[in-house]
Parts: structure tokens; sequence; C-alpha cells
């Protein structure tokens, strides 16, 4: 029997986090669901915690823990996957967002392909493909970015052009193709792959946690995947558009993107005078683009 740990991190969203709990709780196939409260402001925690007192079916299967501060996305994450590792004998762990729908047969697909690779190669990540609320596919996995293509993403028409050329072709007459990244959203990964990896950078408060994953697992000769035979639906980044102005999210991605190119690539300093200029040129030119959209809209 694989033991499996699903990894919830909530913040300031406790409605989605107990209805996504009560959908997967009956998942016969995931043994621990632990919830990371990120220090919500909105009493997250106490609410989740009550609604589990009335629940005597999560008592020794779900397992609630606040993070002593908000350090963001990884590092929430890394507090929760260490909870696990300490007090359960975990064999893949499960990243999951609330904000996501799947089944049993998800589960049992993901469980499949691991059991197919875990003796055969160094398995990373992998992920079912993802649909976008319920209504058409989207991008699950991309090819690892580098320091140009961050740079010509960060302008508006060319991102655009950019975006479609870093994803990676998916042959859906197989079961599962080879990637670079997979969407951080919901995947799967052997607990030893993410230990080696030193679990995920918490250098990052949001955005560019699965490009440097991807990277460090890239690195260490591990293989990823992405699933073309079973799937699970996401309402994307609910969380994050509620708490964050659009032109803040913008700043804190160019903020992250320069981090990952700057530590995981060995860049000129002319390489990273030409990223700096990009991606403040970018926002400048993001601004102006919202303002004339507000104007016009009047």
């Amino acid at each position: 029997m694989i033991n499996v740990a699903a990894i919830v991190l909530n913040y300031n969203g406790y409605d989605e986090t107990i209805n996504f709990l009560d959908k997967i709780r009956e998942i016969e196939l995931i043994n621990y669901i632990v919830i990371i409260d990120n220090h919500s402001s909105d009493n997250s925690y106490t609410m989740i915690k009550e609604h589990l007192a009335r629940d005597l079916a999560s008592i020794g299967k779900i397992f609630l823990i606040r993070a002593p501060h908000n350090a963001g996305y990884a590092a929430g994450n890394n507090f929760g996957m260490r909870f696990a590792l300490e007090n359960f004998d975990v064999e893949l762990f499960l990243i999951s967002n609330p904000d996501v729908m799947f089944g049993q047969d998800t589960i049992e697909c993901l469980l499949d392909l691991y059991q197919l690779h875990k003796e055969r190669i160094r398995l990373g990540a992998f992920a079912p493909s993802q649909l976008n609320n319920l209504k058409s596919g989207y991008l699950t996995s991309w090819s690892l970015p580098n320091w140009l293509s961050d740079c010509l993403g960060s302008f508006l028409l060319i991102g655009k052009l950019v975006g479609k050329l870093k994803r990676i072709k998916i042959n859906k007459s197989v079961d599962y193709t080879e990637v670079d990244v997979v969407n951080g959203a919901f995947f799967a990964i052997p607990t030893k792959s993410m230990e080696k990896v030193g679990l995920f950078d918490i250098h990052t408060f949001l955005f560019c946690e699965e490009r440097i994953l991807g990277k460090k697992l890239k690195n260490n000769g591990f293989h990823s995947f992405e699933l073309t035979n079973c799937f699970y639906e996401h309402k994307q980044s609910t969380t994050i558009k509620s708490n964050i102005k659009l032109i803040d999210r913008f700043n804190i991605l160019n903020k992250s993107r320069y981090y990952y190119l700057t530590k995981y690539f060995n860049l000129s300093i002319p390489q990273k005078f030409v990223v700096r200029f990009c991606f403040a040129f970018g926002i400048f030119e993001k601004k102006i683009y919202f303002n004339l959209r507000s104007f016009f809209k009047k």
C-alpha cells in the first residue's frame, strides 16, 4: 500500500477549503490530509477547526496546522510537508490548491504512473491534465523559461506569443508526456524526490515556485510528466485575485522571475541589466494599458 498525504494550503478562504475537504475526505487512496492555514487574517483557522470538530470522519485523516506567519506559497507548503514527514510514513505527496476538483479515478491514475516508474527512473513531479472552469483544456505543463523568454514575456503583446511558444506539445495518443514544469495547482511527487531537492525554494513569496522546483528536479536528474488520460478542474487562483491587486501581482511575479533567473542561471551583468529594464518597461506598459482600459470603461 502506498501512503499518500495531500498538502493543502489555505489563506483567507475557509469556505472554499472546507468545501474542498468535504469532497476529498472520502477518497480512500488519500491516507492523510494536511491543511496549512497560512496565517490567515479572516479567522480561517478557527472556522476550519470548528468544522473538523463536528466531522467525526476526519479524525485520524485530516490535520489542521497553522503557519507562524505568512511567508508565501513555498514556505507554507514546506511547513505542511515537514509536518507530514515528521508524523506519518508517507511515500507520495499530493500538493493541491483548495480551488481544484478531482476524484478517486484521478488518484488511481497518478498511482498507476507512480507504480510503473518508481523503480525504473528518478521520478519527479507529475500531474493530470488541467481543465479550466469545466470548459476547456488549460496549461498544465511548460518548458523551463530562460532570461530571454522572461524578458520578452514581460511585454503585453509579445508576452502572449512567448506564452504559446513555451508550451510543450503534448501527445494525447499516449498516456503521459515528459515535461519540464507542472502547474502548482495540483500535482504528485514522491516524498524522497521532494526531500532530495530540499522541498520548495522559500525565497519567493508567490509565483515561479513550479519552475524553480522543475529546474531543481531537472538539475538532479529527475523526470516529470503530464498525464493525458486523467484530469482535474481548476477555478484559477481565486485567493490570489481576491487578495492582491493586479499591478501588484505583476510586480511580485517580476521579483520571483528575477530571483529564479539570477539564482539558477549564470547571468552576466549585461544580461541582468536587460532583465531589469524589460521588467520595468513591462510594468510601465501595463500601467498605461490598465489606466486606458479603466478610462474607456467609464
